[in-house]
């Protein structure tokens, strides 16, 4: 029950990364998500109908924790602490406190998928990132904001405290949003290839994959043109799964991590 009430507590709506003691069994997993396009003519705006466009009003995007430590140990360990201690890297216990909902700081060029799939000459890769997070409720799963588009791409308290982009971080809503008509998008003209919506991973008996993505390509008499991927299914941990459309695809892949501390962070010297 005590598990179940501190799963509940990290889960409430945040805009921020925060932390999660290791104790209380929550586990933490590294999500990547790489959404490609592939080259194909596309047809003239009136032979096609829009798909409906992924409501992202109130979903919010990863940022890396540049000022945050991934790990944080708590020395004022009680004897209540130690009943619920779960096992670090081992056999070894801990009582501290790990980072969650944040982004790492990996250019997507540096991701050996992606560099595959921009060497494929019919096919061209349009975003990549990884972040750390718990797993989300099966009925109600917390959505992550993914996108290329440069509007989406401006951390919202970096830009409401005025302050650079890598200052601060985002984490992300847990409310599951319907996806809006064609007519309730916003009234801005994306450009070709611009990729936009939302990707959740949750577990209940198993891991789940949830996609809402839409591609905007532009037609053959220059308007825009609306593809949309909206599934769900079950996956497997350390496993890419793909997500289908003729015109793109969205890969998705799972791991639980073990890997608590940032093995870039930069130690000071006494």
């Amino acid at each position: 029950m005590k598990k179940l009430l501190l799963f509940i507590l990290f889960c409430q709506n945040t805009w921020a990364a925060n932390y999660i003691p290791l104790a209380t069994g929550i586990q933490l997993y590294d999500v990547e998500v790489l959404v490609f396009a592939r080259h194909i003519a596309q047809p003239d705006s009136l032979l096609f109908n829009n798909r409906a466009t992924v409501d992202l009003d109130e979903v919010n995007a990863m940022f890396p924790a540049d000022d945050m430590p991934w790990l944080i140990e708590d020395e004022n360990q009680t004897a209540e602490d130690e009943q619920w201690q779960v096992p670090l890297e081992g056999e070894q216990t801990s009582n501290a406190k790990a980072l969650a909902w944040f982004a790492f700081d990996t250019p997507a060029p540096q991701n050996p998928v992606y560099q595959k799939i921009n060497q494929h000459p019919e096919m061209h890769a349009l975003f990549y990132q990884k972040w750390r997070q718990p797993a989300t409720p099966y009925r109600n799963p917390g959505y992550v904001k993914i996108s290329n588009w440069p509007e989406d791409l401006i951390n919202p308290e970096a830009q409401a405290d005025d302050v650079d982009l890598g200052e601060t971080v985002v984490g992300n809503l847990f409310e599951a949003h319907d996806i809006q008509e064609p007519n309730e998008e916003i009234a801005i003209k994306k450009t070709d290839f611009t990729m936009r919506g939302k990707v959740a991973f949750s577990k209940q008996r198993f891991q789940h994959g949830h996609v809402k993505v839409n591609l905007y390509r532009d037609s053959l008499d220059g308007e825009s043109l609306v593809y949309l991927i909206d599934q769900d299914t079950q996956i497997d941990l350390n496993q890419w799964q793909y997500f289908d459309h003729p015109q793109f695809g969205v890969m998705m892949k799972v791991s639980l991590s073990t890997q608590f501390e940032n093995p870039n962070a930069v130690t000071a010297a006494e």
